[in-house]
């Protein structure tokens, strides 16, 4: 769960997440634009999709969706996610 609280403490955001980064809940009372999500996304709520500084990433497919831009250098699939997105982060979009 993410929260986003205002000056007096309240929570004023708030949303729940899968490990994949699908949006199982969000209470949004104020209707704030409140973009940022698991370590290092940026939500892009036209598309969907989260923004990791250097490629967009699809929560309903796991997976990146822009080639990893380091190359094979980042492992043997240049679209991956961490298999294990508990334990295995991703923040900048470089190194699965």
């Amino acid at each position: 769960m993410l929260a986003l609280m205002d000056a007096d403490g309240n929570i004023a955001w708030s949303g729940e997440y899968d490990e994949w980064g699908n949006q199982l809940n969000e209470e949004n009372p104020h209707h704030l634009h409140q973009p940022y999500r698991l370590p290092g996304q940026q939500y892009d709520k036209e598309s969907g999709l989260y923004y990791n500084r250097n490629r967009y990433y699809d929560p309903l497919q796991g997976r990146y969706i822009t080639q990893d831009p380091i190359g094979l250098e980042g492992g043997w699939s240049l679209y991956a996610y961490p298999l294990n997105p508990v334990n295995g982060i991703d923040p900048l979009g470089l190194s699965p």
